[in-house]
């Protein structure tokens, strides 16, 4: 029983993708007013769960509100 649960997570994992390390283990998107704490949230939340605020990528998409600017963003990623 036990085994066939194991395979069975292994395989919803491997369905999502999971089991890819090269890919964000979690991603959030923060929306709302100046000044609400959107990213001290953040920042809580990347250290509470990988023990540093480092490990978090922080995009500011007011650089991004034209429709040129799209392109810009996915090189920065790709």
């Amino acid at each position: 029983m036990e085994e066939t649960l194991q395979k069975q997570s292994w395989f919803m994992m491997k369905q999502v993708g999971l089991n890819n390390h090269n890919l964000p283990i979690v991603g959030f998107i923060f929306c709302g007013p100046t000044g609400v704490g959107k990213s001290e949230l953040a920042k809580a939340l990347a250290a509470y769960y990988f023990d540093s605020e480092e490990v978090m990528i922080m995009i500011d998409m007011r650089e991004f509100m034209e429709r040129h600017t799209v392109s810009k963003l996915m090189s920065e990623f790709m």
